[in-house]
């Protein structure tokens, strides 16, 4: 049995729930029909895996390069603007 206590005994506090010390069963990590299942099981979904076709993903992809133009365009003229508001007020 692992002693639970709190670092300083004098200051107010709870203890952990369990101890901080974690071991790992070691027949766990190599069974190897537990692997199998789990490949087996990341195959079948992948198989329900419905992908986007490729029309779909040039629009997507053409989409998102102008919304990239129009932001980049957008911050670009906020930035010229304070820039030009800033230096307007430190020279002033």
């Amino acid at each position: 049995m692992v002693e639970r206590r709190t670092p300083n005994p004098d200051v107010g506090g709870s203890s952990p729930p369990w101890p901080a010390i974690f071991f790992v069963e070691e027949s766990h990590v190599f069974d190897f029909e537990k692997w199998r299942e789990f490949w087996r099981e990341a195959k079948m979904e992948l198989k329900k895996t419905v992908f986007p076709s490729r029309r779909q993903t040039l629009g997507a992809s053409v989409g998102l390069l102008v919304l990239v133009f129009f932001v980049a365009i957008y911050l670009g003229v906020l930035d010229f603007a304070f820039s030009k508001l800033i230096t307007k007020f430190l020279t002033f």
